[in-house]
């Protein structure tokens, strides 16, 4: 074998040609097939396939980077014609409102239809591996570039729903953030009923004949709770802005859903809303629906009666140790340690011994998961230092009514002004099914008096 091909691109026409899901398919079968091929043989991987095999890996990264970024780029003359056919420019609406009458259904049946379509095609692309939804080779590109046939103007009173926050279906095999970790359920009304457990005792013994059988306990009860809103404004910025520089709308709608979901994220771990109290039906808890409970928030995993608590004890790992001991033990299974990014850092920088000795966790002699099972580690912002959450987080649900919405309006004091201004927002529940799967760790001795 040579090497004079060592440094020739792994890419060629025939994949340059390919949609990203198709390049991502290729390279990594490419790559496996070098590290099959030497196994087969018996042998180890030669500088020449190590590198093609990194080449390969390196292009099937760049492919799904380009498919990720996709999901935000709807090309200009689709964001064009959706607007054109539901007449945002139409005289007879307000600002920031659809008009009164009977094109009110068939707007919103043309906003859902058009979002659900595109929605539908990047649900294709992810399961199946590829993308059929190809460019028509302009540069006509909603996320970049400028040109004549934009119109802000068109823009200004529209709203736009391309949902990011809540995951329906197949949660990600490695999440990388909280809301990643909970599945969501999606429902029709802003009040919503769920079923919580707030005892499991096993019970199940052997039993001989005609003897009384034991009874566990599982004392289930009905739940009712309603959705919050969740929202953020930008500042006023001048309309030609939606004219002239086509990648606005999209970095707004991309960082203000961003917003939203650290938001969301913050009140699944602390929110303090609400509290929940027996109803004159039996076996039904109903939790407080008024508009001061409500403003309270989500009814967070850190406050929820009925979660375990595990204290510090001699050192971190220790702590972390036994914590995941006490959940085992009793019957859970954690799937995740939700942490601060901080409190993270200090565990993969732990060293053996002293400050001179070898990385404990980013050695290759041992790995911070062996102390928590099969825990998913993730970092968030939403847990404060020095706390961390141990769960089984299959027992937590997102509620959506409403996805992440942007809306634009230039009306009132802002139409005299020719600003525009975008606002986000969605409308989200959240429901803990069996508190007992959860643990409040903490990390840290209390501090001395």
């Amino acid at each position: 074998m040579t090497t004079g091909n060592k440094h020739l691109s792994v890419e060629t026409a025939a994949t340059r040609a390919m949609t990203p899901g198709e390049r991502m398919e290729y390279h990594l079968k490419q790559a496996k097939s070098i590290a099959d091929t030497a196994e087969r043989e018996g042998r180890e991987l030669t500088a020449y396939e190590v590198d093609r095999a990194n080449k390969h890996l390196a292009a099937h990264k760049s492919a799904k980077a380009e498919l990720t970024n996709g999901r935000m780029a709807m090309s200009h003359n689709e964001m064009n014609g959706l607007v054109k056919s539901m007449r945002f420019g139409d005289t007879s609406a307000r600002a920031g409102m659809a008009p009164r009458g009977g094109r009110t259904k068939a707007w919103a049946e043309a906003v859902a239809g058009k979002f659900k379509q595109r929605r539908d095609l990047l649900a294709k692309a992810e399961s199946s591996g590829s993308s059929d939804g190809s460019s028509d080779g302009s540069s006509d590109s909603y996320m970049g570039g400028v040109g004549p046939e934009r119109s802000g103007s068109a823009l200004v009173g529209a709203s736009f729903s391309v949902p990011t926050i809540a995951t329906v279906g197949e949660l990600p095999e490695q999440p990388s953030s909280l809301l990643e970790l909970i599945q969501t359920t999606v429902v029709t009304s802003d009040q919503f009923e769920y079923v919580q457990q707030s005892l499991r005792i096993n019970n199940a013994a052997v039993v001989p004949d005609g003897a009384e059988k034991p009874v566990s306990n599982y004392n289930l009860v009905a739940c009712e709770d309603r959705v919050r809103v969740f929202a953020h404004l930008s500042d006023p910025f001048p309309k030609r802005y939606l004219d002239d520089y086509t990648f606005v709308l999209a970095v707004l709608q991309h960082q203000m859903a961003d917003g939203l979901k650290v938001a969301l994220e913050r009140e699944i771990v602390n929110g303090t809303g609400p509290t929940p109290s027996v109803a004159s039906e039996p076996g039904k808890v109903v939790l407080e629906s008024t508009v001061a409970a409500t403003e309270r928030g989500l009814p967070g995993i850190l406050n929820t009666p009925g979660i375990r608590t595990q204290a510090f004890t001699s050192d971190v790992l220790t702590t972390l140790g036994t914590a995941h001991a006490a959940a085992s033990t009793a019957g859970e299974t954690p799937n995740a340690l939700v942490i601060h990014p901080a409190d993270l850092a200090k565990l993969n920088l732990m060293r053996e011994g002293d400050a001179t000795g070898a990385f404990m966790f980013n050695s290759g002699r041992s790995a911070l998961q062996s102390i928590l099972g099969d825990a998913h580690l993730i970092a968030s912002i939403a847990v404060n230092p020095g706390t961390a959450i141990l769960g089984d987080f299959a027992e937590a649900h997102l509620v959506a009514r409403q996805d992440d919405t942007l809306d634009i309006d230039g009306s009132g004091e802002l139409f005299s002004k020719n600003l525009v201004r975008c606002r986000c927002e969605g409308r989200y529940g959240f429901a803990l099914t069996r508190p007992s799967a959860f643990t409040r760790v903490t990390l840290d001795s209390a501090p001395a008096a």
